[in-house]
């Protein structure tokens, strides 16, 4: 399944691939429409005017391209028109001349009954015709436009598209597939010159390049493949380019100064060739996708081409290119140039590449679930811009509640405040959450947070267990006891008894055995008694208890 899904990606981008590198160099963008309600068929472009044909001949005023004007009408129609000082128009009905010289006030002042035709030429003062009921080549006098005059004829041709130049007139004949080449020097007797056969004869057209020594003269075919036919020497034309036709057989054709166009129905497009190197044409530099009514016929003027529609008149302008090509670090992004969707990436497709008209431009790539990629870039002629782009995911979010609220919030060590609480701007991936609160034991939570989604937590603290509280009994050291000194008040000698019966009650009187008398010399030798040490007694009624017991015990032991 995984290398079926590979094999799909890889022809998508193979497709995609294809589609985006057929064309370089330059490309062709719509900037301007006017809409007539009658549609556009034919159409001539000189100076800064458009002449259409539809229900009735629009003189737009194209001075500025994207802000095409209707200026002037006149009632006249037909399938063909040329423009030389005078507007001619050619039809089933005959052939007109519409004085042009007021935009504003378009007036028709000539009209030739006798001659239909469905294709037109002019050069100097006489008209060409090809085609109608006879088919063959007519020739008009238009030196007077009031009173144009036929004054010649040739009917060796199939009445194909035409092209002129001073004496020669140019058919795309599809009697000899390929290219017939008229003198008209003398109009009343035109005679066919040369010819080259077998390469196709749908379209036609004529330029002359002037040089510094001297000047070449051109025509281009529209056959099988474009082809430059060299005519400076009319009676030896040779083909000296050939430009391939990728959309198979085109079927309108339009030379401009730098450029030809070929449109091609089955397609609803346009191809674009540089012809600025007649014997080097290059081929397929460019390209245009565009509804299917435009088929009915395109001018060139410049760097700008004119194609009338069921709508109207469109103008587009050719503009040169460079290539950019993006590189992607997800795949099936849409992409956006200056704000406009271009398209999407395949899946299993990393990268895209197309043309860009030169000059600054804003890329940006969106794709569900990451935030959005931009950046600008300028892209000049024919250069190659590398762009490499790198999607982030979108960050999440946390939603945080706590049984009961208020708990402090931290993600990854930050704090981030109290529940309940979202925290947005979450980056994609895992993160620790921790919740702590007074008198409750510490929460945690490895989260993972995706894209673009608010992740739910839900937390329950459990309070502190409540511990007893022991009784500290202080250790008390014994007091010790204090057996104060026994200080004798001693008898007054007054009240001595003399005992020595010499008649005098003195120190030497002594009564040893009375201890309520004590004698000076008792005063004098009897020394202080020393204290005892603390707990004495104490030590004294243990030890007696102890040596009590011991008998106790032993005698016990004896009566064993």
């Amino acid at each position: 399944m995984n290398m079926m899904k590979w094999k799909i990606g890889m022809a998508l981008v193979l497709i995609l691939t294809i589609l985006n590198t057929a064309s370089a160099g330059v490309q062709i963008e719509e900037v301007g429409k006017y809409t007539a309600s009658g549609g556009g068929s034919d159409i001539a472009v000189s100076d800064s005017y458009a002449y259409m044909l539809g229900d009735k001949l629009y003189i737009i005023d194209i001075s500025t391209p994207s802000r095409p004007i209707k200026v002037g009408e006149c009632s006249v129609s037909g399938s063909d028109i040329a423009i030389k000082g005078y507007a001619y128009v050619v039809g089933s009905d005959g052939m007109y001349a519409v004085d042009i010289s007021n935009p504003y006030n378009p007036v028709k002042v000539g009209q030739c009954n006798n001659i239909t035709g469905y294709h037109m030429a002019v050069y100097g003062n006489h008209a060409y015709i090809s085609g109608g009921w006879d088919k063959g080549l007519r020739i008009v006098d238009i030196s007077d436009p009031s009173n144009p005059t036929k004054i010649g004829e040739y009917y060796e041709t199939s009445g194909g598209e035409i092209a002129a130049s001073e004496d020669y007139v140019y058919v795309a004949d599809s009697n000899i597939d390929g290219l017939i080449i008229i003198d008209v020097s003398d109009p009343s007797n035109p005679q066919k010159i040369a010819q080259i056969s077998g390469i196709g004869g749908d379209d036609i057209a004529y330029r002359e390049i002037s040089g510094a020594w001297r000047s070449w003269n051109y025509v281009y075919l529209l056959g099988h493949e474009i082809y430059v036919i060299d005519v400076s020497y009319p009676s030896e034309p040779r083909i000296v380019g050939v430009s391939d036709l990728i959309w198979g057989d085109g079927e309108l054709f339009a030379v401009g100064e730098n450029f030809a166009y070929v449109s091609n129905s089955e397609v609803h497009g346009w191809s674009v060739h540089d012809i600025s190197d007649p014997s080097n044409p290059e081929g397929f530099t460019g390209r245009c996708l565009v509804p299917e009514g435009f088929r009915r016929d395109i001018a060139a003027y410049f760097d700008y081409a004119f194609a009338t529609s069921s709508e109207g008149l469109t103008i587009f302008k050719v503009v040169e290119t460079g290539r950019i090509h993006i590189s992607s670090s997800k795949s099936g992004a849409d992409v956006y140039v200056d704000g406009e969707y271009k398209h999407t990436m395949p899946e299993f497709a990393y990268s895209t590449g197309f043309d860009l008209p030169v000059g600054e431009h804003t890329i940006k790539l969106t794709k569900s679930g990451y935030n959005d990629w931009e950046t600008t870039i300028y892209v000049d002629a024919n250069e190659y811009v590398e762009v490499s782009a790198t999607l982030t995911p979108k960050p999440g979010s946390i939603s945080i509640s706590s049984v009961p609220a208020g708990a402090k919030i931290y993600l990854d060590g930050a704090y981030k405040g109290t529940t309940p609480k979202t925290i947005s701007d979450v980056s994609v991936g895992y993160h620790t959450l921790e919740l702590n609160k007074e008198g409750y034991q510490s929460w945690s939570l490895s989260v993972y947070v995706t894209s673009g989604d608010t992740k739910a937590v839900s937390a329950s603290m459990s309070a502190m267990p409540i511990e007893a509280t022991p009784t500290i009994i202080p250790v008390v050291s014994p007091t010790p006891i204090s057996t104060p000194a026994f200080t004798p008040t001693p008898t007054p000698i007054s009240a001595l008894v003399d005992s020595d019966g010499d008649g005098v009650p003195d120190q030497y009187d002594y009564a040893p055995y009375d201890p309520n008398i004590q004698t000076e010399r008792d005063i004098i030798t009897e020394a202080t008694p020393t204290p005892k040490p603390p707990g004495f007694d104490v030590i004294l009624a243990i030890s007696g208890l102890l040596t009590i017991a011991y008998f106790l015990r032993r005698r016990k032991n004896e009566g064993k």
